[in-house]
């Protein structure tokens, strides 16, 4: 670090240690200014600036600052005798060694982070890096205190030294007009905006983009917005909670509730109740391929074919507890997801086959080459093949090592989303395989299903509807 005398060698030193000294703090300094996006951004505060513009600065100047600290330990080593005449207590002379280390750490955890790594260890790897530079700086902060007591108006800083700085620096500035995104943070798309659109206060639990581009958020009551999502209008449904929505083929609207079915002509409604089986309504699908043909879940399994007129039980093979929170089909076959897992049946005529045992499984989605099914308690499976497979590495458990996942969303191009019971958001970068925690701190709570709108992210929350939008890469 800074000293405070040169250093006398027989010859010709190759560079002044104090000139040196002063270099490298000021290069810390710029590594830890460009750091403090990242550690807002992880703190779950918004960020400075958009990380893709951080992050070759941050890397050049820490490029920067290992070329000149290897420069300083060959300068020291080189003048030994001159260390030796400081007479350093042996307390500094150890925390001269451990920085070494520290900063090593610091180097080598950064330059791997460079590489694709899955995400798990990615994370670990900036856990790392984090911890590594956060020791580092604690001990730079006494070790550069007693080097410069009393002598910093010694200090002499000369035009060699402040050139050498700026060719240093000035790149720095100039990359940050060239964004690229590099860094697990940056390529997550952490550090964006998140700020609440809507209702105030009320539990939504189904996004729907309806056939003319509107969007329809249903839970406590349901709304809806004819701009993206940027205005919404509380539309008369009643007072029931709604659990499911879906827009049939001829553009009318049914939806699961807590009293029953109701359906509409459109989103404005009126809403009509419907008769049904028992109540509550939790899962609605109607067959594009067969019209008047609908399923619904609850506490069993009822279809029609008559668009609602007279309903069937269709049970068979079911286990005979819990709640079927979602129906659809997938590669021709209708798939239910319930309590007690993931049910497929062949045809109306056939019974139900359990394809998956898994606790609470609330939603079924299609992306990334497969069928997902998110459990609360259970994590995420996929189907690829005709074969389950886990895919939750990284997701963070709650209690009893549960991993409580409520929806998955395929973002195209790799990338996936799943949103959480508790955590906000996990996004992945490979297809699924492993996850990272995309936003730190949540203040909506629970997350229940997520609609990507282009640079944004409409959410459905148990305190309203937020939209995070996306930071910018240029």
């Amino acid at each position: 670090m800074a000293t405070a005398a040169r250093a006398p060698a027989a010859g010709r030193p190759a560079l002044n240690l104090q000139s040196t000294g002063i270099a490298l703090v000021v290069l810390l300094a710029a590594a830890w200014l460009t750091a403090v996006p990242y550690l807002l951004v992880r703190l779950g505060l918004p960020g400075l600036v958009p990380l893709s513009r951080v992050d070759a600065p941050h890397a050049f100047v820490g490029l920067a600052t290992v070329g000149l600290l290897t420069v300083k330990v060959i300068d020291l080593v080189r003048h030994r005798a001159a260390v030796r005449a400081w007479r350093m207590p042996q307390w500094q002379t150890w925390l001269s060694r451990g920085l070494a280390y520290l900063y090593g750490a610091v180097v080598a955890t950064g330059v791997l982070l460079v590489f694709p790594w899955p995400a798990v260890l990615r994370t670990d790897l900036v856990d790392l890096h984090l911890l590594t530079a956060t020791w580092a700086l604690l001990a730079t902060v006494p070790h550069l205190a007693v080097h410069l007591r009393g002598r910093i108006r010694a200090l002499r800083v000369s035009p060699r030294l402040a050139g050498g700085l700026l060719l240093a620096l000035v790149p720095t500035a100039l990359l940050a007009a060239y964004p690229i995104a590099f860094s697990p943070l940056a390529e997550l798309g952490a550090g964006g905006t998140l700020h609440p659109v809507g209702p105030r206060g009320a539990w939504m639990f189904r996004l729907l983009r309806l056939a003319d581009g509107s969007l329809l958020a249903a839970g406590q009551g349901v709304y809806l917005s004819r701009d993206q999502g940027r205005n919404w209008t509380l539309e008369p449904s009643g007072n029931a909670l709604v659990f499911a929505v879906t827009q049939l083929s001829d553009g009318e609207l049914l939806l699961g509730t807590s009293d029953g079915l109701l359906r509409a002509p459109g989103p404005r409604g009126p809403y009509v109740p419907l008769a049904a089986p028992v109540p509550p309504v939790t899962a609605l699908y109607d067959d594009p391929a067969s019209p008047g043909s609908i399923w619904i879940g609850g506490h069993g399994v009822w279809s029609s074919t008559d668009a609602g007129v007279t309903w069937t039980p269709d049970v068979s093979g079911l286990i005979a507890q819990g709640t079927v929170w979602t129906l659809g089909r997938h590669a021709g076959l209708l798939t239910a997801g319930m309590s007690t897992g993931v049910y497929t049946q062949a045809s109306p005529s056939t019974p139900w086959v359990r394809t998956l045992a898994l606790s609470q499984v609330v939603s079924l989605d299609e992306g990334s080459g497969g069928l997902w099914a998110s459990s609360m308690g259970g994590g995420l499976a996929v189907l690829r093949s005709g074969i389950w497979t886990f895919s939750d590495a990284g997701l963070a458990a709650h209690g009893n090592s549960a991993i409580h996942v409520t929806s998955y969303a395929d973002l195209g191009s790799g990338r996936s989303l799943a949103t959480l019971m508790s955590g906000g958001l996990a996004e992945s970068l490979d297809g699924g395989r492993s996850w990272a925690q995309l936003t730190a701190a949540f203040p909506a709570g629970p997350v229940w299903a997520a609609l990507p709108l282009g640079s944004r992210l409409l959410l459905a929350t148990d305190t309203g509807l937020f939209v995070y939008t996306w930071p910018p890469v240029g």
